[in-house]
């Protein structure tokens, strides 16, 4: 295989794992799972996903609808937890937005820590980053 056919194969890829087509389906997949998300009829009402991060509504919506966005590692790391992902799925959507935990940041392994342990409690989450001086989901200050 060529160079060029490799490239051509990756964008090919690539497109079909865009970032709106995997968070729609990861929230599809995890809906019978958050009663929380859900409005009378069953179905998901996304303010209750991205409030739970604080996630800003303009981010998220971009997330969800917007091919070209880009949006920060700390915002994918956001939704990971508000969907509770487990760990294969989380760095799935960390790798469609370019991103990958790391090893040699602190931020990263404590998020991944709760993830492998499945404790999505953000309080919980939060007071850890607090004490490892990282940013924190929930605002909390430094």
């Amino acid at each position: 295989m060529t160079p060029q056919e490799f490239i051509s194969k990756r964008k090919q890829l690539l497109r079909r794992r865009t970032l709106p087509i995997l968070l729609n389906e990861l929230i599809r997949k995890h809906k019978g799972e958050h009663i929380e998300w859900l409005d009378a009829n069953g179905e998901v009402i996304n303010s209750r996903i991205y409030k739970s991060v604080d996630l800003k509504r303009n981010i998220f919506s971009k997330m969800l609808s917007n091919v070209d966005y880009h949006p920060e590692k700390y915002n994918v790391c956001k939704v990971v937890f508000a969907l509770q992902l487990n760990l294969e799925e989380a760095q799935e959507l960390l790798s469609v937005c370019g991103y990958a935990f790391s090893p040699s940041i602190k931020f990263d392994i404590i998020v991944q820590a709760f993830i492998q342990a499945g404790d999505f409690n953000v309080d919980r989450l939060d007071n850890e980053l607090f004490r490892e001086n990282q940013k924190t989901f929930m605002g909390i200050e430094k």
